[in-house]
């Protein structure tokens, strides 16, 4: 009986290692199957930022963007990637993260794919955007009074 179970414990162990192994490489498949994908996708974006880029200046403007977007090519594409384009200046302003009023490849790259999903995701930032500008402006209003206030003494 001792061994029996010696050999139902090698046979076990064999068992659970061909398993181990074999979900490991259906991990890496996983892992490397995702990695194209987002290659793909992002040479995709890349070529459509090009063909936006009317000006090929290398940088998209607010008019060139919405030029863009009575492509309906261009609004499937977006549709594609789950991104809400019916609101083409929030969008922008939501790429355009130094506020330069123009979108580099960089910024259109890695704002298309932060943003890609639910429209809530970008809903969340819109919203995040319009609380730091209401934020900036109490800011403002406040260094305004002091200073009123201050010349009012």
């Amino acid at each position: 009986t001792f061994a029996i179970c010696a050999v139902l414990n090698i046979v076990t162990a064999v068992f659970v290692d061909s398993a181990f192994q074999a979900s490991h490489q259906i991990r890496q498949v996983i892992i490397h199957e995702e990695l194209i994908q987002k290659r793909e996708h992002l040479s995709a974006l890349r070529d459509l930022f090009t063909e936006m880029d009317s000006s090929g200046d290398g940088l998209l403007t607010i008019d060139e963007f919405e030029d863009r977007l009575c492509d309906e090519r261009v609004i499937a594409f977006f549709k594609a990637m789950k991104l809400d384009v019916t609101d083409s200046r929030a969008l922008f302003s939501l790429l355009d993260k130094d506020n330069s009023s123009q979108v580099d490849i960089v910024e259109f790259l890695e704002g298309c794919y932060q943003l890609q999903g639910e429209s809530q995701s970008i809903d969340t930032k819109i919203l995040r955007i319009q609380v730091t500008c209401l934020v900036d402006k109490m800011k403002s209003l406040e260094e305004m009074q002091q200073t009123l206030l201050g010349h009012s003494r």
